[in-house]
């Protein structure tokens, strides 16, 4: 009987989804501030028993706080959810098949957001995500076309192999080079063999919106160290002497996957992405309040219905909880009845 009437809810998706965007609509109207920072993540729904027809296999990477990796395989499907990193509910999501790569569906969620949530969209200052969303052309789009800084880290791509430093400008004889995730470095010992010696990190000074560039200044003049290649730096053009010390403008354009407007290598950045942890704290809601570490839904629809009830759930109880004037037990965990 379960079974049958999930099946035919099913059918009735769309009302379903329309319950969802009503309380979004909701929200949006009570909290002012509901959908201004944004973090997005994936997670696993794995499926017990028989094979369902339209769901397969899984792989998720996962580093360890020591740096360690492992990898997770699962059969049965996968939820994205982008939520509002503050009040921790979702503004958007999507079930597809366990196969289906991350990194592709974040900018269609984005561009969903758009069209259905103008207000939400319009409000949206920043989006939080993990390295399995780490693509130049997707932050590229998030900050020109949307106005949300990505708050992603750029993994290393870099081969083992590789010179992990290499000049900002490879036309150009300079001290001024870049690491592999967007580093920028000061030459200061032009004779060092150690590379941890021989470069400086240069410091950041802010991000310039008007030029689109980061600006970094020289490490010698910023942190008093000794600098032993002034000559060199002084050699390039429109480098002028002075106490302040060189001031180096690195375009977004150089590269939009490591150069961020919200520079990676920078304080602001770190504090930042701690907001990605508040989609983590609604996946494991969804795992140990709602059940979905385990589940026995044998298909997409049905997994899709189940996910979306739950999430119209907590946006209905949050709006609850408001409207009684209790704000502060917006993210009040209340278990479901067996």
């Amino acid at each position: 009987m379960y079974s049958r009437f999930y099946g035919k809810l099913a059918r009735h998706w769309k009302s379903v989804e329309e319950i969802f965007n009503h309380l979004l609509r909701s929200l949006a109207a009570l909290l002012p501030d509901f959908g201004r920072d944004l973090a997005a993540d994936s997670k696993a729904l794995p499926v017990l028993g028989g094979r369902p027809a339209d769901a397969n296999l899984g792989t998720k990477g996962y580093e360890d706080a020591d740096g360690g990796k492992r990898i997770l395989n699962w059969l049965g499907y996968k939820l994205r959810l982008i939520v509002d990193a503050k009040y921790e509910l979702a503004v958007a999501f999507e079930v597809a098949k366990a196969s289906v790569a991350d990194n592709p569906r974040l900018m269609p969620m984005v561009r969903g957001l758009k069209e259905k949530h103008p207000e939400l969209h319009e409000r949206a200052e920043s989006l939080a995500a993990d390295k399995a969303y780490d693509a130049g052309d997707d932050k590229a789009e998030l900050y020109d076309d949307h106005g949300i800084v990505p708050l992603i880290p750029p993994r290393n791509m870099l081969a083992q192999k590789d010179d992990p430093i290499r000049p900002l400008d490879a036309k150009r004889s300079d001290t001024i080079c870049t690491g592999p995730t967007g580093e920028v470095f000061c030459k200061i010992a032009p004779f060092e063999p150690n590379p941890e010696k021989a470069f400086a990190a240069m410091q950041f000074m802010g991000f310039e919106k008007k030029r689109g560039t980061l600006k970094f200044r020289c490490p010698a003049a910023a942190f008093g160290i000794e600098c032993g290649n002034r000559a060199a730096c002084r050699c390039a053009p429109l480098v002028r002497n002075g106490k302040y010390g060189r001031v180096v403008r690195v375009p977004l354009d150089q590269n939009r996957r490591v150069f961020l407007p919200q520079h990676f290598h920078s304080q602001g950045f770190k504090a930042a992405y701690k907001k990605r942890t508040a989609v983590e704290r609604v996946n494991s809601r969804l795992d140990n309040v709602h059940g979905f570490e385990h589940t026995y839904l044998r298909s997409l629809d049905r997994i899709r219905l189940r996910v979306g009830l739950v999430l119209i759930i907590m946006l209905a109880s949050a709006r609850s909880w408001i409207l009684a004037g209790k704000e502060k037990n917006i993210r009040r965990i209340l278990r479901p009845a067996a």
